[in-house]
């Protein structure tokens, strides 16, 4: 997932211990999500490696898909 908000035309991503500014100065901005595709290539034989913030995403990741996956399962 990838979370945002505007600031004229450009998209600005939600980080950590950053302030928010749309350049509006309103009270209030609106937030907006939507899943963004990454890949990682890596070579035969090589360690497969990511940092504690790439198991975050890969973890919410599988997550809504499974949450996905059993909302469209047949009720029995």
């Amino acid at each position: 997932m990838k979370f945002f908000y505007m600031r004229g035309n450009e998209e600005i991503e939600l980080a950590r211990n950053v302030r928010v500014d749309d350049g509006n100065a309103e009270p209030e901005v609106q937030i907006l999500g939507r899943f963004d595709t990454r890949s990682k290539t890596y070579r035969l034989g090589e360690r497969v490696t990511f940092a504690a913030s790439e198991f975050i995403e890969i973890a919410t990741a599988c997550s809504v898909f499974a949450n996905d996956m059993a909302l469209k399962l047949p009720i029995v």
